[in-house]
């Protein structure tokens, strides 16, 4: 039996009461049906039944079939490493997918464009409907910084734009339903937030906003709104409004921004900075989660249970200090505090998390049970968890020539 007629067999199972020939191992089905197959498969299999026929080419072409697969797709991971400019030139830029579970990696086609850049090259500072966008680190003098890349990996499409002329940094991408554009969102340095449309050129400004969102986290799209964790300032470092103004909020519709505080914020003391540094606010099964560890050897989490209200609770409390008796550092020489710790998502109650100097996990948040996952040339790095950027995605067809 080949691949396809065993994927076709595990999604209609009526199909195995079917004697089919070997000379033609799947039935003639009519075309709606195998769209609903197609929609319904990951995109890897359907790139793979693409080179079946042409006729099945056609029906997964088309622009109605991305949006059906987009809404049918189950997200994955999107990994990739970003080493240090030292050694970033001796290595390729390399694409990975995971599984929803994190248990199987694999690179995404090597004839990708992006592939051949040398890892120094970009960051990543955005995804949205299996979109990724990309822009140069500063400081890199190998790669124009007024560069921006999307592509879609999946449809291995790249476009290039440009930023906009005064200074800032790209914060995000997203989908605006009203137009059907892909939009991302640029601030400069003087709060001024500026919209540019993928694919497009010139850019338009909705207005000025206090704050800024931080450099060092992916904004999480919920509830039509991207939020981020605040970029403090140094004058509010250590004060109230430190612990008030602490997660930033964009309506990608109204393009209104409002900012918001962190959990028990009103009931706890004033926060220092490297507390604040130490907190992270995560997806968790299409829903949102706020996570802080410290010195007190338990990593926190609470869950948001009223958008509206803005109502947290506090739901979790990780032993750490137990974990990491399980689990040694594995660097010789250690160079990174115990809690350094890079959460990535939850899903289906799984903690997923990058732990420096000691590898990724997978943490149950039911049973309390912590899995190491293997991933390939992590090792090398001594798993710090800068090196390794893991992004919550989904692959899609959707693309960027239309």
């Amino acid at each position: 039996m080949d691949w396809l007629t065993q994927v076709l067999q595990d999604w209609f199972p009526w199909l195995k009461q079917k004697q089919i020939p070997e000379i033609n191992p799947l039935p003639d089905l009519p075309d709606d049906l195998m769209l609903e197959i197609f929609t319904r498969l990951p995109a890897t299999q359907v790139l793979n039944c693409q080179k079946v026929c042409r006729a099945w080419l056609r029906l997964s072409s088309t622009q109605d079939f991305a949006k059906q697969h987009l809404l049918r797709a189950i997200p994955i991971l999107f990994a990739h490493y970003t080493f240090p400019l030292n050694l970033a030139s001796q290595f390729k830029l390399n694409f990975f997918f995971l599984d929803r579970n994190a248990t199987e990696m694999d690179q995404v086609c090597p004839n990708f464009p992006m592939q051949r850049m040398s890892m120094s090259h970009l960051v990543l500072v955005g995804s949205c409907n299996g979109l990724l966008v990309f822009t140069a680190l500063p400081r890199d003098n190998s790669q124009d910084p007024s560069i921006i890349y999307v592509c879609n990996p999946t449809t291995q499409e790249v476009i290039v734009m440009s930023k906009p002329l005064v200074d800032g940094y790209c914060c995000g991408i997203y989908f605006h339903s009203s137009t059907k554009e892909y939009r991302i969102l640029y601030v400069t340095h003087g709060n001024e937030y500026l919209i540019l449309t993928v694919g497009k050129t010139g850019q338009r400004s909705v207005g000025t906003f206090a704050c800024s969102p931080s450099k060092a986290f992916l904004p999480i799209t919920f509830n039509k709104n991207l939020h981020w964790m605040v970029m403090l300032k140094e004058e509010e470092v250590d004060t109230p409004s430190s612990c008030a103004k602490f997660i930033m909020v964009y309506n990608v519709e109204t393009e209104e921004f409002n900012i918001l505080p962190h959990p028990e914020a009103q009931q706890t003391l004033i926060c220092s900075k490297i507390v604040h540094e130490n907190m992270k606010l995560i997806e968790m099964d299409g829903g949102l989660s706020f996570w802080w560890s410290f010195r007190d050897g338990f990593l926190h989490g609470w869950v948001l249970i009223d958008y509206d209200r803005w109502d947290w609770t506090r739901t979790f409390m990780i032993n750490i200090d137990s974990i990491a008796e399980q689990y040694p550092c594995e660097a010789e020489n250690p160079m990174m505090p115990p809690y350094d710790i890079k959460l990535v998502n939850i899903k289906n109650n799984q903690l997923l998390l990058v732990w420096s100097e000691r590898g990724v996990f997978r943490y149950d948040l039911e049973t309390g049970i912590i899995q190491k996952i293997k991933l390939p040339r992590i090792n090398k790095f001594n798993h710090k968890k800068e090196l390794l950027s893991l992004t919550s995605y989904t692959e899609s067809f959707i693309s960027l020539n239309t």
